[in-house]
Parts: C-alpha cells; sequence; structure tokens
C-alpha cells in the first residue's frame, strides 16, 4: 500500500485556506536558530499534538528551502529548514508487531489515534495515498519538492538511499493569491552511506552540520580516540567509568563522550578554572541528545576550579558517598607542564582510575621534562 500523509489545512494568517505541511518561526530565545530541530519538535506538538524527541527529529532533517518574493517589501524571504517524520498510529500493545510500515524508516515515532488533534491556526487532515494529495489547493512549490520527496519515500522501500535536497523557489507578486512561482532550482542527493555511519561519524557529524567550531574537528578526534583507549585498558563490562573526573577539560568534550560512549558512565564532571561557554554550548548542542535518551541517567557537570583543591574535593564527596574507588575514573587528555604529575598522585593517594595524555610536561619548579 502506498504511504499516506499527514498535512494541516491554514485556519488563519499567511496561506489561509491552503493545505501545507506543519510548521512555524523559530524562537531565537529558545535556541532554535542554533538547532532548528528543537523548533520543528516544538510546532509539530503544538499543531498536531504529535510527540518528537529531538534526537529522532535530528535525524528526520532531509534539506533546506529558501524562498524569495518579487514583492519583497510584502512577503519577506524565508529560510525553511524540512524534517520528515514517519508516524505508525496505533495502540500500546499493537507496537511490538512488524506491520510492515515505516518503522524501517531512519525518523519514526508511534502515536495513539486520538493523539493528533490540531490547535487554532491550523487543523490536520490524514490523506490515506499521498497521490490523493489536494495540488491544486497548496502552494505551487508543494507540486514539485513535496512530490519527488513522497516518491523516494514510497518507492525506499525497496532501496537504501536517504533524500536530502537544497531548493530555491522565487514567487511572483501577489504572493499566496497568485500563488505563482517565477523561477526555482532543485538540488537533490540520494546518499546511500547516511544511514550506515558509525558512531564516531555520527558525532562529527553532529558538530558539522551544526556548524560548531569548538570543540574543534581535532579535539573531537583525539577525545574518541583517548576514551576508546581508556575503555580498553580499563574493561567495557566493568563500572571503572561510572564516575569520571576530568581534569582542565575546558568545553567538557572529553568528559560528554565519557557519557556517550561509556554505557556504564553515570557522571562526569568537568574541573577547570577557565570558561568556555562557547565550547559548553557546542558540546550541549552537538553531543546531549547522544546521552539524553540512554537507559541510564547521566549527568555533565563544570566546576571552576583548580585541580589541587577541586579534584579532591571531588574525589572526598565520592569517598562520602561510599562510591568504591574502583568505580572512579580521573581522566586528563593534554594534561600540560605539572598537571600531569599533580594528577597522577592525587589520584594515586585515593586509589582511583587514572587515564592521562601528557603534554608538554614541566616539574613543579617550572624545568622541562
Amino acid at each position: 500500500h502506498s504511504i499516506g500523509i499527514l498535512v494541516g489545512r491554514k485556519k488563519r494568517g499567511f496561506g489561509k485556506g491552503f493545505f501545507n505541511c506543519f510548521g512555524g518561526k523559530l524562537e531565537a530565545s529558545l535556541g532554535e536558530h542554533i538547532q532548528p530541530a528543537k523548533g520543528a519538535v516544538r510546532e509539530l506538538s503544538e499543531e498536531t499534538g504529535i510527540v518528537c524527541p529531538l534526537e529522532v527529529m535530528k535525524r528526520a532533517f532531509v534539506g533546506n528551502i529558501a524562498f524569495t518574493f518579487e514583492d519583497g517589501d510584502v512577503n519577506p524571504s524565508m529560510k525553511v529548514h524540512l524534517f520528515c517524520i514517519f508516524v505508525t498510529t496505533a495502540s500500546a500493545p499493537d507496537r511490538g508487531r512488524d506491520t510492515g510500515g515505516p518503522q524501517q524508516f531512519p525518523a519514526h515515532v508511534f502515536v495513539r489515534p486520538d493523539q493528533i488533534r490540531g490547535c487554532l491556526e491550523i487543523d490536520p487532515v490524514w490523506f490515506r495515498n499521498i497521490y490523493d494529495i489536494p495540488l491544486d489547493n497548496m502552494f505551487a512549490d508543494d507540486s514539485l519538492w513535496l512530490t519527488k520527496l513522497l516518491q523516494h519515500y514510497d518507492e525506499r522501500r525497496q532501496t537504501e538511499t536517504f533524500f536530502k535536497f537544497d531548493a530555491w523557489f522565487h514567487f511572483a507578486r501577489g504572493g499566496a493569491e497568485t500563488n505563482t512561482i517565477h523561477a526555482y532550482h532543485m538540488a537533490i542527493r540520494q546518499d546511500r552511506r547516511h544511514e550506515r555511519l558509525t558512531m564516531e561519524q555520527k558525532l562529527f557529524h553532529s558538530l558539522h552540520t551544526e556548524r560548531i567550531q569548538s570543540p574543534s574537528i581535532k579535539e573531537f578526534k583525539e577525545a574518541y580516540g583517548f576514551v576508546n583507549a581508556t575503555r580498553n585498558s580499563l574493561g567495557k563490562g566493568e563500572k571503572r567509568m561510572q564516575f569520571v573526573l576530568d581534569i582542565a577539560g575546558g568545553h567538557g568534550g572529553l568528559a560528554a563522550l565519557f557519557l556517550v560512549l561509556v554505557p556504564d558512565c553515570e557522571s562526569a564532571v568537568v574541573i577547570d578554572p577557565a570558561l568556555c561557554e562557547s565550547g559548553k554550548r557546542g558540546v550541549d548542542t552537538a553531543w546531549k541528545p547522544f546521552w539524553e535518551h540512554s537507559k541510564t541517567k547521566k549527568s555533565l557537570r563544570y566546576r571552576h576550579e583548580c585541580l589541587r583543591t577541586g579534584l579532591r574535593d571531588e574525589l572526598a564527596i565520592l569517598e562520602q558517598k561510599g562510591v568504591e574507588p574502583s568505580n572512579i575514573t580521573v581522566v586528563a587528555c593534554h594534561a600540560c607542564q605539572h598537571l600531569t604529575d599533580e594528577t597522577l598522585e592525587i589520584s594515586a593517594d585515593y586509589g582511583v582510575n587514572v587515564a592521562v595524555l601528557s603534554c608538554c610536561q614541566k616539574d613543579p619548579d617550572g624545568s622541562w621534562k
């Protein structure tokens, strides 16, 4: 059977009376201009009642559309970030059955049939066959990009390709009233590799797509290698990295990767007197979704203090809580100058695990080693 589609009939505002996809303006105060998927999650929930996890919505990204208008003074240009979510309407007992539906697609959610409802702005309407959508009562651009997208996913049940595109549509004067495209361009890419990314590639891809400069790609590669080397040394099956203390971790990229890559890691604390706000935002934007929905509750915390007092205090707190030293790992990547010696000495005092990648090492008196 053909895939169906849920669209909305606009009840007010731009395009009133037209059928359209769901969406709206990004809220800068919520960080949606930096992470558009957040805005997509919010708008989908507000306009349909469908709740989609942020991590799933990120996988649902299929492209960007730029709209410009001849009468730009009346209709300002806009950029649209497009996401494609696949929905199965089923009650809880039915969810375990393989119905041959869209579960195979990269971005898929279950909803109850009674969960879908509209709002003051738009009414959701199901078209059970994508080839029945009312293109004569939709914006003119939908007949070009939307039909391509739907055709691809209708045929994709026999393929392994992933669909992405960038498009530009320039409308003639009159906006929704004339609904006439003056010129357009579409670039379509079908990528077979996207769905088979390794975890390293997914983490890198998240940095790249969000245009995050801190952590840098160099820092990511070093930290990723560091975490895996530590896991191989301490053992993947044990809880020896349940609590991780990252010395001079700056933006917290290393600590975050322990949370992502080590299933048993519950808490990671970055101990560093320096502030790195842009890096912290980058880590939170790119990688927090990877540990946010894990089975284990995980947390990343920053302590702006030097290791001489900060590390000892954090170790003392864990000791008072009755945490076994064998479940604590102190890490330091690029432990410059005297940090290597001090990290090893304090860790040894408490009998905890330690992994250090030293860098430009000095004695405490300042002489080079």
